[in-house]
């Protein structure tokens, strides 16, 4: 088998990996690696994918005689079905372990985001395979679980949240502290306007306004 014929058939390998879809593209390959080769035989190509020689036959003569379904086995009935199944796993199977990884590579790259995270996962990648059971977990939560769920996390971070506010609060009390020392001076001083003095008021009713909303939050206008 000469140079051509090898990386037709390379690529009908890799057609035949993709399913019964990409059949009449893999045939396409087989001829036309026995075109490149002549002395290429359907014996030979059937043990490059450890086939009969009458799978390829029959392959051939399907691409050929313009059939529009998509394999050779679906006109055949659950019998064949079943049988080209088993071939195109015995046909990955044997991509997966004897073909060059640039190929491989390049047919993982043409495959969804979400079929490769499942094949990491099945391939025994930690991380791919949790990230796999965590989205498929995601999928199938009711409404009711994510509600629960929900409230659970808000009843964990409260606490948390509660603390941050605390600091928040003591913040607020010393700029306010500074403000009323600020307001005495300049009430000593004398350096006070009516515009000031409006200014002033202005923020004090803006605190205010809020003031009510928390009082009424926390049930403090009930008292």
């Amino acid at each position: 088998m000469n140079a051509a014929a090898e990386r037709h058939l390379a690529k009908a390998e890799g057609y035949l990996t993709r399913g019964e879809s990409f059949y009449h593209r893999a045939v396409e390959e087989i001829v036309a690696a026995q075109t490149a080769d002549s002395t290429l035989s359907n014996r030979e190509i059937g043990k490059r994918f450890d086939r009969s020689e009458a799978w390829v036959r029959k392959l051939v003569q399907w691409h050929t005689s313009g059939s529009t379904s998509i394999s050779p086995y679906s006109e055949d009935g659950p019998h064949s079905r079943a049988s080209s199944g088993h071939q195109d796993i015995t046909a990955t199977k044997k991509t997966l372990r004897d073909a060059p990884i640039e190929q491989i590579e390049r047919i993982l790259d043409e495959l969804p985001d979400e079929r490769k995270k499942k094949i990491a996962g099945a391939a025994g990648d930690a991380y791919f395979g949790r990230r796999v059971e965590f989205e498929e977990a995601e999928r199938n939560l009711t409404p009711a679980q994510r509600s629960e769920r929900e409230a659970g996390v808000e009843e964990l971070t409260r606490p948390v949240r509660q603390a941050a506010a605390g600091f928040a609060t003591l913040g607020i009390v010393g700029h306010l502290d500074q403000a009323l020392e600020e307001i005495h001076e300049l009430v000593d001083d004398g350096s006070l306007t009516k515009k000031l003095v409006r200014e002033i008021d202005r923020a004090l009713q803006r605190i205010e306004a809020e003031m009510q909303v928390a009082r009424g939050l926390v049930g403090l206008e009930e008292e």
